[in-house]
C-alpha cells in the first residue's frame, strides 16, 4: 500500500517533457495565494536512490521554481495503489480521480520514460524547466501568464478541457 511521505525534491526525476500552460497557471495561482497545500501531492514510485514521477510534473516544476527543497508526495508501491480521500481531505474528487488514474497508467512505464529523458539531458526538474524559456524564472512565468495585469482574487479552479503545449 502506498503512503504519504516528505522527500527531497532533488531526488525526484521527471518522466515526461511536455508541460501544459493551463496546469502550470493553475498550480502557480495556488502558490501566489500561498494555498499550495490545497493541491494534491505528486505521486511517485521509488526506484534505487530516488523517485520517478507518476503524476505531478506541473506541481514539481512550480515547486522547483519556488526553490522548494522537500515536498509531500504519495509513494505508490504498485500500479493499483490509490490515494484515498481521507489521506488528502482538502483535495477535490476530480483531482483525486485524475491522480489515481495516472498512477495506474504510468507505474509500469515510468522507469523507461525517465531513462529516455535522462538520455536527452533532462534528469531534474530544473533541467525540464530550462527547456522552456517561460520557465527559466518565476518572473518570466508570471509575465507569460500576465500576473501583473490580471485581476486574481483567488486561485484558479481545476482546469479541464483541451490543454495547450508550450512552444519551445
Amino acid at each position: 500500500m502506498g503512503e504519504l511521505v516528505q522527500v527531497r525534491t532533488k531526488l525526484i526525476r521527471p518522466m515526461e517533457d511536455e508541460l501544459f500552460p493551463t496546469f502550470l497557471d493553475y498550480v502557480l495561482s495556488h502558490y501566489v495565494f500561498n494555498q499550495q497545500q490545497k493541491l494534491n501531492p505528486p505521486a511517485v514510485r521509488a526506484h534505487e536512490d530516488g523517485y520517478f514521477v507518476l503524476d505531478g510534473h506541473h506541481r514539481l516544476v512550480i515547486a522547483d521554481l519556488h526553490g522548494v527543497e522537500s515536498i509531500d508526495v504519495y509513494v505508490a508501491e504498485h500500479s493499483h495503489d490509490i490515494l484515498k480521500p481521507e489521506q488528502v481531505p482538502s483535495i477535490s474528487e476530480d483531482a483525486l480521480d485524475s491522480t489515481n488514474s495516472t498512477i495506474d497508467n504510468n507505474f509500469d512505464v515510468a522507469i523507461r520514460f525517465a531513462n529516455k529523458l535522462e538520455e536527452m539531458g533532462l534528469r531534474t526538474f530544473t533541467d525540464l524547466r530550462n527547456k522552456y524559456p517561460y520557465l527559466r524564472s518565476l518572473d518570466a512565468l508570471k509575465d507569460y501568464f500576465g500576473y501583473g495585469q490580471r485581476d486574481l482574487s483567488e486561485p484558479l479552479s481545476f482546469p479541464s478541457g483541451r490543454m495547450l503545449i508550450f512552444e519551445e
